[in-house]
């Protein structure tokens, strides 16, 4: 399991606070106590890289809600680090270099710049 960063683990807790049905004001109705899946997530927890889904609600019902945030946390892939946005992503293949939405972006300016050497040096 991958270790939760201080922005996953505010991404975690605002998902389960604005989604979940069972949390009302800190309290998790079905379990009568403090909400254990933000506790498990808190940055400095120790216990935060072994079992991470204490839940079950939170992995069937509030994770599938939020895609990138459930393909960062239960994908067994490599993950990467965009070069232009530095977003993390999941490569589709070892040479895979940006995220999908500055992938479109850096294609389209490739292909402009190609065209415009093509073009001025004939």
């Amino acid at each position: 399991m991958t270790r939760i960063s201080k922005s996953m683990s505010s991404k975690i807790t605002k998902l389960i606070q604005a989604e979940c049905c069972n949390y009302i004001s800190g309290e998790c109705l079905l379990c009568s106590t403090k909400c254990a899946q933000i506790a498990r997530v808190k940055p400095g927890n120790l216990r935060s890289d072994q079992a991470f889904f204490i839940c079950p609600w939170f992995l069937d019902a509030v994770l599938p809600l939020n895609k990138e945030l459930q393909q960062l946390l239960l994908s067994k892939k490599d993950k990467r680090k965009c070069a232009n946005c530095g977003r993390v992503f999941i490569g589709g293949s070892n040479r895979a270099k940006y995220c999908s939405s500055c992938a479109a972006i850096i294609q389209k300016m490739l292909k402009r710049e190609y065209a415009q050497r093509k073009r001025y040096n004939l």
